[in-house]
């Protein structure tokens, strides 16, 4: 059974919420004893995402050009967050260290199609921070809101094919790998092979 959303020192827990009502006010999400999930400040967290944009093994297999990252290309990144929300494109939170409230990494749900029922996930952590199941715990906090919130059906994503870190953290959380997707993937400019997972709100019962 559904119970009322609850907003407690910022976070939501549970309740069912309409896709637009989602998009009202940003809702920030609790993860572990080390992280939670939060909106991004552009000013605030542009070091410390400057900081991980410019260590060439954070984004080593992650999709996208990285070769001339400036404080200028991150700032344009973080924007991109802020107007993700607004416009009900998406939602990106930043990854933050439950201590400091330091930015740590990010994680989104974006892409949204067939009316919505339908979005992409992608993460990325801090050096610093691996190995402490902080990705997985992020990757289940998000996929919950996603079917739980936004009333998503399918979530999916994209992982190049020599990353099994990544395997494991979608299998942990019951994505499945549906197959390989020949020269589908952006690797710093160039096209790679890539295995496409996904989980459906299905997937679950």
């Amino acid at each position: 059974t559904k119970i009322r959303a609850q907003a407690v020192h910022g976070f939501y827990f549970g309740g069912f919420m309409s896709f637009e009502k989602c998009f009202m006010t940003f809702c920030e999400l609790p993860v572990n004893g080390l992280v939670y999930l939060r909106s991004t400040d552009v000013k605030g967290d542009l070091e410390d995402y400057f900081s991980m944009y410019s260590d060439p093994e954070v984004f080593k297999l992650y999709e996208g050009d990285f070769h001339k990252i400036t404080r200028e290309y991150v700032k344009d990144e973080l924007c991109l967050h802020v107007l993700n929300f607004q416009n009900k494109q998406g939602y990106v939170w930043t990854i933050a260290d439950n201590k400091t409230g330091k930015a740590v990494g990010s994680i989104s749900l974006t892409r949204f199609s067939c009316n919505n029922k339908i979005a992409k996930i992608g993460y990325f952590l801090s050096r610093s921070y691996w190995g402490k199941g902080i990705a997985s715990d992020c990757v289940s906090a998000v996929t919950r809101f996603g079917f739980d919130e936004l009333n998503i059906k399918r979530i999916y994503t994209t992982i190049h094919i020599d990353n099994p870190g990544s395997f494991k953290v979608l299998e942990k959380n019951g994505f499945k790998r549906e197959g390989l997707l020949r020269k589908g993937f952006n690797l710093h400019g160039e096209a790679s092979d890539c295995y496409i997972y996904s989980k459906l709100s299905d997937d679950r019962e």
